[in-house]
């Protein structure tokens, strides 16, 4: 009877021994997926940042060439007002020598 008793304890040590450690194999098993699914969730995140922010470059891109475009509309219009006011002062200047001289 004792040695009957005996391996009942060894058997149920063995059991317990076995239920802690396929718990921490389980436990481990969640915990690793867990962190999968937390990278899986970021990745996706860093993802959509790298899609908005390079809509967001682009966006800015075009921005910059209408306003170099802008800029160099300016400077023309710019460089024609001042050959008109240029060529105006000139025709006022030579309207009062004709008037000077007449």
């Amino acid at each position: 009877m004792k040695n009957e008793l005996g391996y009942l304890y060894d058997d149920q040590k063995y059991t317990a021994n076995f239920v802690q450690k396929v718990s921490e194999s389980i436990a481990s098993t969640i915990s690793a997926v867990n962190v999968s699914i937390r990278t899986n969730r970021l990745l996706e995140q860093t993802k959509l940042q790298t899609e908005e922010m390079a809509n967001q470059e682009e966006e800015l891109r075009q921005n910059m060439e209408e306003m170099q475009a802008t800029q160099e509309e300016s400077r023309r219009r710019e460089i024609e007002l001042q050959e008109i006011l240029a060529n105006m002062k000139i025709a006022q200047a030579s309207e009062e020598e004709y008037k000077d001289n007449t």
